[in-house]
């Protein structure tokens, strides 16, 4: 009836030879063939599948650009531990106290401090102009001098936000003092990024204890490097340390890069399970209206199970038609999704970004695979139902005359 045998002059011939499918079984050609009998039911079947595939990957990509940015916060950074102590202390103490441990091959002084501007709050940093730990990625202007005065360089984001550039001013106050610097340089450093902050303001040491009225050479944290890069000599350097100080009466705390890194990225994981639970949710809406548009092709095509089942289909052969059905519907889906979400997911990241954090795009190959096989999951587990009971249905009940 339906001319799915190679000698029939019906439209399932011309299939088989046009479509150069000959070579694949008939059952499976059948389930192939039955994707559109019924359009509209079809059209809004695959739009709901394209809308979870599209899903998927926009919180894929989202979950991937938020990763890759949080991998690059540190890329200024080359320390490899963190040491902080409750008060202000002689950088000189700091580091006689600390090169006395085993393992550490230098020590830097580091200041970070919130400060308040016009547009949002800023990260005072404040690192020694001979900085070796700090990498300097300048995108324009230039690096500090001696004989610098008032002098500060800001990060891109902080450029971008408040539209300053090279050789303008920049205001801010802190708890107790305000200040109006020159910035002479712009550098990409992603630290100090989040809802309401600027970015970045670098500037020497003793520029920024002028500013909070101490010493020059005083701080609270100093940055370390490990003769020993690897995970393991990074923490054994860090207990050394924290025996070290311990033993003289130092309360310190010590914070390695790798636990830096960690807890920056451990606070984006609400986000990361919202974006997750959303994907879920449009999965389930996607399954559910798949398996309603098999079971209702199951219940109108019970009589063209029959006739299989009585030219000797096997119930297994029959199932394999509506699971064949359900996976070229999530094929189908998958392509046009390729072509709705990646757009889709650049729109969400820069949603998000200028919601959150103004976190760059950034995509993976990988993600189109992964959303392939989410979408053949979620066709296959809508099908199990269908086909199983399709399966099932007895010859006699459906060939019986009415």
């Amino acid at each position: 009836g339906y001319g799915l045998d190679g000698s029939s002059q019906q439209r399932g011939g011309k299939w088989g030879r046009v479509s150069g499918l000959s070579f694949i079984p008939q059952t499976i050609q059948l389930g192939m063939r039955s994707l559109f009998r019924k359009r509209a039911r079809a059209i809004l079947t695959l739009l709901t599948l394209v809308i979870a595939g599209s899903a998927f990957l926009a919180v894929q990509t989202t979950a991937y650009s938020f990763g890759t940015f949080l991998d690059q916060v540190f890329t200024a950074y080359h320390f490899d531990i963190l040491v902080s102590v409750p008060d202000p202390e002689p950088i000189r103490k700091l580091q006689q106290s600390l090169m006395s441990v085993q393992g550490v091959q230098r020590v830097e002084p580091l200041i970070w401090n919130d400060v308040d501007t016009a547009w949002g709050t800023g990260l005072l940093t404040g690192v020694e102009p001979g900085t070796q730990l700090y990498q300097k990625q300048l995108v324009s202007g230039r690096w500090f001098d001696p004989a610098d005065q008032d002098a500060v360089i800001i990060s891109q984001d902080a450029a971008a936000k408040s539209g300053l550039q090279v050789g303008d001013s920049i205001s801010f106050h802190g708890a107790t003092a305000s200040a109006i610097w020159n910035i002479i340089g712009i550098v990409k450093d992603y630290n100090g990024i989040g809802p309401g902050a600027l970015g970045v303001l670098l500037a020497p040491i003793a520029e920024i204890n002028a500013f909070k009225q101490l010493p020059p050479d005083f701080v609270q944290t100093v940055m370390l490097s490990s003769s020993d890069s690897s995970a393991a000599g990074v923490n054994a350097l860090a207990s050394r340390i924290d025996t070290s100080l311990s033993a003289s009466c130092v309360q310190a705390s010590i914070t390695t890069a790798q636990q830096q890194i960690q807890r920056d990225q451990g606070e984006f994981q609400i986000l990361y399970a919202l974006l997750d639970t959303v994907a879920v949710i449009v999965a389930l809406v996607g399954a559910i209206g798949l398996f309603n548009t098999l079971a209702m092709s199951v219940l109108e095509r019970r009589r063209e199970i029959g006739i299989l089942r009585s030219m000797g289909a096997s119930g297994r052969k029959v199932a394999q038609v509506f699971w064949t059905e359900g996976i070229s519907q999530g094929v189908i889906s998958w392509l046009i999704a390729l072509a709705l979400g990646i757009p889709a997911s650049y729109g969400f990241v820069l949603l998000l970004g200028n919601i959150l954090v103004p976190v760059p795009f950034a995509f993976s190959s990988m993600n189109l695979l992964w959303m392939l096989i989410f979408i053949l999951l979620v066709a296959t587990v809508a099908s199990v139902g269908p086909a199983w009971g399709a399966a099932r249905v007895k010859i006699a009940q459906t060939l019986r005359y009415e």
